[in-house]
């Protein structure tokens, strides 16, 4: 597993946290939009890489030396949950105390992170949750899916299981972390199972817009082969406490 870090020249006390593959159209904006959210509250951005085969890597490279709040993470490709759960491991090393995740395809609105960072006194996991998606009632209907597969396997309804907008309190989410598997290729819905069962997750709505640039990491002919390769992991993992 190749995992190189490139720090950022000003550190922060929480992190935000983006998982790209393939989005070097996104990430000018991406960066400018989520490094002004960081920097303003006393944050860091990473960016972590997960082994693009596009400029993903060179732009957030020279991104960096407008951006000094920015650390830019280089692996091997393992998938967006995988990335995301090696982020979150990560961030608890190095002494951050939140860690907000979101996605780095720019559909999640910068604007809306202030109505969840102002719940974190009161509340240790502050979720957004999609009433309305801006990428089609395809997308709608596999997260309608994906809650009654939760509720079958774990016995929990969850809104919205694999929502990249949260923020999570570090030391709290350092607990469930070891109860990851490595490669879960759902790692975020099934941490947020995790969390639903162990503490209380605040869900706050969101907007939800249609990608403007890249392509998605699963293709909508793919959901069916996808979703039973889910369920299959799901089931092995229905004991876990």
């Amino acid at each position: 597993m190749v995992w190189e870090v490139y720090p950022a020249q000003q550190t922060g006390s929480w992190v935000v946290v983006l998982p790209a593959y393939n989005e070097q159209d996104a990430l000018e904006e991406l960066i400018k939009e989520w490094h002004a959210v960081a920097v303003e509250r006393s944050g860091e951005v990473v960016l972590l890489n997960d082994g693009s085969t596009d400029q993903t890597l060179a732009v957030a490279g020279r991104l960096q030396k407008s951006y000094p709040a920015l650390t830019v993470i280089n692996k091997t490709n393992s998938g967006h949950g995988d990335t995301c759960r090696m982020a979150y491991q990560w961030a608890v090393e190095n002494g951050k105390t939140w860690i907000f995740q979101t996605d780095s395809d720019r559909q999640t609105l910068p604007r809306e992170f202030r109505q969840i960072w102002e719940e974190r006194e009161k509340h240790a996991f502050i979720f957004g949750q999609r009433h309305q998606r801006g990428d089609g009632k395809m997308r709608s209907l596999i997260s309608g899916v994906l809650r009654v597969v939760i509720w079958l396997i774990f016995h929990q309804w969850v809104p919205d299981a694999n929502v990249p907008f949260r923020l999570m309190s570090a030391k709290d989410l350092a607990t469930l972390l070891p109860l990851i598997p490595p490669r879960l290729f759902l790692a975020n819905a099934f941490l947020t199972v995790l969390i639903q069962k162990h503490f209380k997750i605040h869900w706050v709505p969101i907007s939800f817009v249609n990608r403007q640039t890249g392509i998605p990491s699963v293709a909508l002919g793919r959901f069916a082969k996808v979703g039973i390769k889910v369920a299959a992991e799901f089931w092995q993992l229905r004991k876990i406490k």
